[in-house]
Order: C-alpha cells, then sequence, then structure tokens
C-alpha cells in the first residue's frame, strides 16, 4: 500500500513540475503605460499592455522567455496602428516584435519594432 501510495505521490509531483502552472508574474510600467508579463514553466510568455495617452490602445504580448533573463516575443493589437503590417499575424493586422532584456532585474531594457522589424524603439520599461 506504501508503495502506491509513493507511486501516486510521484506521477502528481511530476505533473505539478511540468504542468502549465504560472511560474512568474512581471510589472511593467513603460513609455506608453503599464504592462504586465505572465511566464510559464514552460518558458511560453503571455500578457497584456495599455497605453495612457490617446489614442489608448491596448493589446496583448506572445513570446518565450530565453532562461537567460530575457523576454521575446510580438505584440498583437486590435486597433489599427499608425503602421499596419502588410500580412496578419494571429488574426491581428497591427502586430509587431518586442525584447525584454534583464527583465526579472531593477532596470529592464524593453525595445519594440512595427511588423518584422528588428525591435528598435526604446521602450523606456521599469519594473512595478
Amino acid at each position: 500500500m506504501r508503495a502506491a501510495y509513493l507511486a501516486v505521490a510521484a506521477i502528481v509531483a511530476s505533473i505539478g513540475a511540468t504542468g502549465a502552472a504560472r511560474a512568474d508574474h512581471l510589472e511593467f510600467r513603460n513609455s506608453d503605460g503599464p504592462m504586465s508579463v505572465d511566464v510559464e514553466r514552460d518558458g511560453d510568455v503571455s500578457g497584456s499592455y495599455r497605453q495612457d495617452r490617446s489614442p489608448y490602445r491596448q493589446g496583448k504580448l506572445l513570446g518565450r522567455a530565453d532562461g537567460r533573463g530575457g523576454i521575446s516575443g510580438v505584440w498583437l493589437q486590435n486597433e489599427e496602428s499608425d503602421h499596419p503590417c502588410q500580412r496578419m499575424r494571429e488574426g491581428y493586422r497591427s502586430w509587431g516584435r518586442f525584447t525584454i532584456d534583464d527583465a526579472w532585474g531593477r532596470r529592464p531594457v524593453a525595445y519594440w519594432g512595427y511588423c518584422d522589424e528588428e525591435p528598435n524603439h526604446d521602450w523606456k520599461t521599469e519594473r512595478r
């Protein structure tokens, strides 16, 4: 009976260790407004952002943590951006790439770009 209990406990522990439970939640404030990022145990990243100034756009973030403190991925926005992309991504016409270096540090460095361009616009980001 004890062996069966230990086997079940080991299976439950391994499911918990490999499940999709959130590993970390990060809050940022950037030059546009607040940004929230969830990092899963497998490195997948999802999040959201909101612009505090006109035109008050909001969107979501999808990406990956690189295991060295960085996060990269795409931002997606329902509303038209100033630079709509030629091709859609995840069903959005307004999107681009982003990077956040030292995301868990006190002074993360974040950049974003339109569509497929290298992220080259400073997001002036700080941890909240």
